[in-house]
């Protein structure tokens, strides 16, 4: 399951979800939030990224 964070920015900060995969040098994927902010429907589909190890299994 993702961990929630936030990333400082010169506008304010933004809430984050970070979701990674178990492999050792894995690629990565960005998902940006939606105006909703990050909503379970993103952190579902970032936590259904890392765990096919973005190779689209």
């Amino acid at each position: 399951m993702g961990e929630r964070t936030t990333i400082a920015t010169k506008d304010g900060a933004l809430s984050a979800c970070v979701a990674r995969p178990n492999a050792v040098l894995p690629p990565a994927a960005v998902v940006i939030q939606e105006i909703f902010g990050v909503t379970k429907v993103m952190r579902d589909i970032a936590d259904g990224l890392a765990a096919q190890t973005f190779s689209g299994a």
